[in-house]
């Protein structure tokens, strides 16, 4: 007996609707960096598919998405009237087609715009100062035209580009001050005085990231501002390194009241640490899980950075961290037993804010700050028992002559429990150094659950650096010997991870 073949066209509606569904899904593809909706295909196929998906646009959530290459006046009339998606670059050559879009918005549910920064975009920037009640994420880029020409070299525009994004002054009347359903916030070097009555409104936000941020506010404002977001997971707040000697503002000696994030998750956090001290000294994340944290330059004794991190109820006990060297900061990770590589809960950077490589003079400052910051997260780091330390290949940072040698032992006091620790070959001379001119009584203090030292690039004839070996005789000779191996196996995934 045959089996009966079925046709799709036999298939009811709701089936054929429940496989749409499952091919059209949230996602939009992308060919050729430009967004492009699936969901297309589908209805020039037949009448009654075209029917169906037209009849069912919000369970197929289906969407119109207006590029700057879209002849919006000429095509959006064509469509039902679907919720629209902004997306793409401005360019005096093509403005009108996203001014076009933004008119309807009544309809926009999501903008994602990358704008140059000398361009004539005023009339991008007026049409955003209407109420978009519809508008669920919004995403504006500032970006110098230089990598826009390489990007997209159809859009040839005047060579008197520059190199980093300039800062966009926002008023009250961003976005008509309103934004009741927005849930995703991503803007870069727009000031958070012209945000302030915005951020009031969006009372759904989800996600917020705010960097290259040129001007500060007080934390108690910026605070107040975060206390309406009673639904945010994400928050990242990244200043411009520039500004720090501009902040002021003296720390409260004890906030009246804390505001609560109940649903924040990950926190990032990139400026000066005396405000952050007062930012987080009024803030409980009774959900936060993870943390990430770069200071510019210096770091003045945040002790309530150390509370901050305490409050966090998740918190375990760390058994792994790993240090590592970029040519414009120095970083440390930490781990939990139940976390991937690359998934730190908490990441600790001290950045000198320049793209160059340090100076002699900031990498001292760099790695006194973070002995610093070590000292006071010492419930922190005295779980670690496993310890990994990386250069970035183009650093440079252990190859300066003239930094104390005392400053690498700074930094590995503070961890009590170490078990393992894993170093660089470029990291070696500069601790058997340090390690030459300790006296027998120290190098039993250093360390002192110290089992296993890993070197990568060890020779194959065991030859060791000399402060080394006095370091590993003393320690034997107290009863608790020291293994010293290759380092063969580098764990690449993370790196590439902790590198961004």
């Amino acid at each position: 007996m045959l089996d009966r073949v079925i046709s799709i066209d036999m298939l009811p509606d709701d089936v054929l609707l429940e496989i749409f569904d499952l091919y059209v899904g949230e996602d939009l593809l992308t060919q050729r960096g430009i967004l492009v909706e699936v969901w297309r295909t589908l209805v020039h196929v037949c009448r009654r598919w075209k029917s169906l998906i037209f009849g069912s646009p919000r369970r197929l959530k289906l969407r119109l998405v207006c590029t700057s290459r879209t002849p919006t006046r000429k095509t959006l009339d064509v469509w039902p009237a679907l919720p629209l998606i902004v997306y793409g670059h401005t360019s005096r050559f093509v403005m009108d087609n996203l001014i076009a879009a933004l008119e309807r918005r009544d309809r926009v549910c999501k903008i994602d715009l990358r704008y140059y920064t000398i361009l004539e975009s005023g009339n991008f920037w007026e049409a955003m100062q209407e109420p978009f009640l519809e508008l669920t994420h919004l995403r504006l880029e500032a970006r110098g035209e230089a990598s826009f020409v390489n990007e997209d070299p159809e859009l040839a525009v005047d060579r008197e580009w520059m190199e980093h994004p300039r800062e966009q002054d926002v008023s009250d009347s961003f976005l008509g001050g309103s934004a009741p359903r927005l849930q995703f916030l991503r803007m870069n070097a727009v000031r958070l005085q012209g945000l302030q009555k915005l951020l009031f409104s969006a009372t759904h936000l989800i996600n917020l990231h705010l960097s290259d941020i040129p001007d500060y506010i007080s934390s108690q404002r910026t605070a107040t501002c975060l206390s309406v977001l009673t639904s945010l997971q994400t928050l990242s707040l990244v200043f411009q390194h520039y500004i720090y000697p501009q902040y002021q503002e003296s720390r409260h000696p004890s906030p009246p009241t804390r505001i609560v994030l109940p649903a924040l998750r990950y926190f990032q956090f990139a400026g000066v640490s005396k405000y952050l001290e007062n930012l987080v000294a009024q803030i409980d994340a009774p959900e936060l899980n993870k943390l990430s944290i770069t200071f510019h330059k210096r770091v003045s004794k945040p002790p309530e950075l150390a509370q901050f991190v305490s409050r966090m109820p998740r918190l375990e006990a760390p058994y792994e961290a790993r240090m590592v060297f970029h040519n414009i900061q120095v970083a440390i990770g930490f781990r939990l037993p139940s976390q991937i590589f690359g998934n730190e809960f908490l990441n600790v950077g001290i950045s000198s804010g320049d793209f160059r490589d340090f100076p002699t003079e900031e990498l001292d400052s760099q790695l006194s700050s973070l002995a610093q910051v070590f000292a006071l997260l010492l419930p922190t780091v005295s779980t670690v028992e496993t310890l990994y330390i990386y250069e970035r290949s183009s650093s440079g940072l252990t190859r300066s002559e003239d930094t104390e040698s005392t400053r690498w032992l700074e930094l590995l006091r503070p961890f009590i429990a170490l078990k393992n620790l894993y170093l660089p070959k470029e990291f070696v001379p500069r601790i058997a150094s340090a390690l030459e001119d300790l006296e027998e009584g120290s190098i039993t203090e250093l360390l002192p659950s110290l089992q296993n030292i890993f070197m990568r690039g060890l020779q194959p004839s065991g030859h060791i650096e000399e402060g080394f070996r006095q370091f590993i005789a003393t320690r034997r000779r107290s009863g608790h010997p020291i293994a010293v191996s290759t380092w063969d196996k580098y764990d690449e995934t993370w790196y590439s991870v902790a590198n961004g």
